[in-house]
C-alpha cells in the first residue's frame, strides 16, 4: 500500500502555522487562532480533526482536548466547506467512544452534525515504507487514510511517555 499524497491544493504554508492566541474562551480563542488560517483551501476535502481524548475524564478538566476548541475547528472547517470527520485512538484499555463522550467532544460533533469515528474499530492499515531504514512498516488507523487532511487538536500538557503533548 502507498501512502496517499496531500492534494496539492491543500499544501498552502498557512495550513503548516502554530497561531498563538490567548484567553478564557476556548471557542473564540480557537476560532482567532484559525482566522489566519487558509481554511478555504480545505473546500471539498475530507478532514479528519483528532482531538486528544485519551482518557476518561470530564469537560474542561485539562487532561482532554477541551469540547469548545473542537467545536471551534469543526465550525470553521463546516463554514470553509469540508467534510469534517472527528476521531481518536486513545491509550490502552481506554474506548474511544466512551472517552469522546465522557470529555464532550461526541456532544459538540453530533451538534454539528460531524461524523464521530472510532479510531480503532477497524483493522489498521499496514504501510510498507520500502525506503525506511529504522522502519520498515507503519501501522496508521484506516480511517486517518481516508481523509484529505489531518488536523491534530491536543491539549497542551505533560505526558509521562513524550514529555508534553503541544
Amino acid at each position: 500500500m502507498t501512502v496517499p499524497l496531500l492534494p496539492s491544493r491543500l499544501l498552502d504554508e498557512s495550513l503548516r502555522t502554530v497561531n498563538v492566541t490567548q484567553g478564557q474562551d476556548a471557542y473564540g480563542i480557537t476560532r482567532r487562532a484559525l482566522e489566519s488560517i487558509a481554511l478555504s483551501k480545505a473546500s471539498g476535502a475530507r478532514v479528519l480533526l483528532k482531538p486528544n481524548a485519551g482518557r476518561l475524564a470530564a469537560p474542561a478538566s485539562g487532561i482532554d482536548t477541551h469540547p469548545e476548541v473542537v467545536a471551534a475547528a469543526v465550525d470553521a472547517f463546516i463554514e470553509a466547506g469540508a467534510d469534517v470527520s472527528v476521531g481518536d485512538s486513545p491509550i490502552a484499555g481506554v474506548r474511544s467512544l466512551e472517552a469522546l463522550e465522557m470529555c464532550g467532544i461526541a456532544e459538540v460533533v453530533r451538534q454539528r452534525s460531524a461524523r464521530l469515528l472510532d479510531l480503532d474499530q477497524r483493522q489498521p492499515a499496514i504501510i510498507d515504507l520500502p525506503e525506511g531504514i529504522a522502519i520498515r512498516k507503519l501501522k496508521v488507523c484506516a480511517d486517518v487514510l481516508e481523509h484529505d487532511l489531518v488536523v491534530s487538536n491536543p491539549v497542551m500538557k505533560t505526558h509521562m511517555h513524550t514529555g508534553v503533548t503541544l
